[in-house]
């Protein structure tokens, strides 16, 4: 009897050590804890003695904050992380994922702190009672998110949900900034939300096609929009189609191929698996009368394995839609005023001539990404115009011909607008030439004009659709 009352007796001691030790450890012997608020952490800001009794290598205490700044006399929240009860097992401290994911959860703490402002803002006049009620209920719902975001991403084990929560996270982390996140191009009249700033890159490919592109690089993944003017009539768009130019090969694997009908706007959306690089492409394709419009997302490995990245390509296609981008231009115009350095009727130079204002028509081809034609209510013509094929350094005019009518224009940087006064138009059809001259090689001979032609008229324009994509 007394032997089993000296083993109840340990385990008693011994449990009451080990609650008060966990307790002590938490606290790091009472030790004072300091805050960071949000910022990108390195593994310095986490200063708590590693769990025992853990598999994790890692773990961030942070949570949202409510404060009155006296000077503004209003209330604020900011996201803020308890450095000492954050922590990383020295195994660790070398891995930059492992970090990356403790910041996303850090992150999830901002994005919550941002709600509580934007509440604030909205509601300026609520008391302190009702700021501090919305704060707990923010608390909760970030606690809960946290879960959700350990749960799915497997810790930071299943990568395709991960990367899937890290885009998701910078959504809305950019939802809440002054930075609306969308991207807008005025030549083809779209607009796609990236969660970063993509970059830009144009050109001209092989089939003789004006494209521009903005691409993001992120998340194990590459996001991209890519849009091609196709001035001269556009194939019609359909599943068949499509599959027979761009996913006919012998290591492509059509895993999705769905016409995707969205406010009765037809959109085609493919997923391909090719075997030979191991890659996996994203893709929905539409068009209106002037331009067509790709929508990638590319990753590694197939598929069939990665359905954190389906969903994260659903999320990035409903980011896009299309709309009527002639009025931006129309606006621009009128505020910048007249650009035409010179005019006159279109003549061949004389022998006197040849040394000085005159060009060749040099090459008919695809040199720039453009948008228009576009009539303005006094019949006057403008046409946006970008160039691709030479740097704008490079190019010394621009140059229009219209019903026999040679229009000079002095080139600055960034975009550009041609135009022509309406009295010097033919009310039926006829023929633009544009382009531009280059600096001259030589100090002889006339200058060639890089230029592309089309057939416009005052009774018709272009209708662009002005429909979303949600």
């Amino acid at each position: 009897m007394a032997h089993l009352v000296k083993v109840k007796l340990g385990i008693v001691a011994f449990s009451i050590f080990t609650l008060v030790f966990m307790h002590l450890h938490e606290s790091q012997f009472n030790t004072i804890a300091t805050y960071t608020r949000w910022t990108q952490v390195g593994w310095e800001h986490f200063h708590g003695w590693a769990k025992p009794f853990t598999g994790w290598g890692a773990g961030i205490s942070s949570e949202i904050y409510l404060e009155y700044d006296s000077a503004k006399q209003s209330w604020h929240a900011y996201a803020a992380m308890n450095n000492l009860y954050s922590w990383v097992a020295e195994r660790n401290k070398n891995s930059n994922d492992l970090l990356l994911h403790e910041q996303y959860h850090f992150n999830i703490s901002e994005v919550h702190a941002r709600m509580l402002n934007d509440y604030i803002a909205k509601n300026p006049e609520q008391s302190e009672h009702d700021y501090k009620l919305k704060l707990s209920a923010l608390r909760s719902e970030k606690n809960a998110m946290q879960d959700d975001y350990d749960t799915e991403g497997g810790h930071n084990l299943i990568s395709d949900w991960q990367a899937r929560w890290e885009y998701k996270i910078d959504s809305m982390l950019q939802a809440y900034a002054g930075d609306s996140g969308i991207t807008i191009d005025y030549y083809a009249g779209a607009k796609i939300f990236f969660p970063s700033l993509p970059h830009f890159f144009g050109g001209i490919n092989s089939a003789n096609v004006a494209y521009r592109i903005f691409q993001l690089d992120k998340y194990d993944v590459s996001l991209a929009i890519s849009l091609f003017q196709q001035p001269f009539g556009i194939d019609s768009l359909n599943i068949d189609t499509l599959k027979k130019n761009y996913y006919d090969g012998d290591s492509l694997v059509i895993r999705v191929a769905t016409l995707e009908s969205i406010n009765g706007f037809p959109a085609y959306r493919f997923v391909a698996y090719d075997s030979s690089s191991n890659e996996t492409h994203h893709h929905l394709w539409t068009q209106n009368n002037d331009f067509r419009y790709k929508l990638t997302l590319d990753h590694d490995g197939d598929t069939a394995k990665t359905a954190g990245y389906y969903d994260m390509a659903s999320s990035f296609f409903r980011g896009f839609s299309l709309f009527n981008a002639d009025p931006y231009w129309m606006d621009l115009h009128s505020r910048q005023g007249e650009t035409i350095s010179w005019s006159g009727p279109m003549e061949d130079p004389g022998p006197e001539d040849k040394n000085s204002n005159c060009f060749v028509f040099e090459d008919n081809a695809k040199h720039s990404f453009y948008r228009g034609p576009m009539f303005l209510d006094d019949g006057s013509f403008i046409m946006a115009y970008d160039v691709l094929q030479h740097p704008d350094s490079l190019v010394k005019a621009m140059i229009m011909i219209a019903n026999n009518q040679v229009y000079s224009y002095d080139k600055e940087e960034g975009d550009f607008i041609f135009t022509a006064p309406a009295e010097r138009l033919s009310s039926s059809l006829f023929e633009v030439s544009f382009g531009y001259l280059l600096e001259k090689d030589s100090l002889a001979g006339c200058e060639p004009f890089y230029y592309e032609q089309i057939v416009a008229s005052r009774n018709t324009t272009s209708q662009p659709l002005d429909v979303a994509l949600e």
